[in-house]
């Protein structure tokens, strides 16, 4: 499971749960595939098939109405597969990450020993 997120922004890492602190109901959006974007993080087939995909995918505006995943890609891969068009998700904007006090400038380098992330 995934502990840290990269800033889209300021490409400072953050823990996830902080993230997820900030966000409410009105950062929730029902949002189309077809204006979502991947990130340049690695797909990994195991990780899809166990993605629980009740729980909604953490994406940032990228402009032009598309928007960038931070947080779901095994989720989004797996819904996706699953022949749906669009999901619920939290739409995380610059002002979100501004409310988080401690930030790194790359991943902290505690791992959990068996898949090192």
């Amino acid at each position: 499971m995934q502990t840290h997120v990269k800033n889209p922004y300021t490409k400072k890492v953050y823990r996830l749960q902080d993230l997820l602190g900030t966000c409410t109901a009105t950062n929730l959006n029902l949002i189309l595939f077809k204006n979502i974007e991947l990130d340049s993080s690695p797909i990994y087939r195991s990780k899809v098939i166990i993605a629980d995909v009740r729980y909604p995918i953490v994406l940032t505006p990228k402009g032009n109405g598309k928007y960038l995943i931070i947080d779901g890609n095994h989720r989004y891969t797996r819904m996706k597969e699953k022949n749906l068009t669009a999901c619920i998700a939290f739409v995380v904007k610059q002002e979100d990450f501004a409310n988080i006090k401690e930030s790194w400038n790359e991943y902290p380098k505690v791992l959990c020993g068996g898949c090192q992330e």
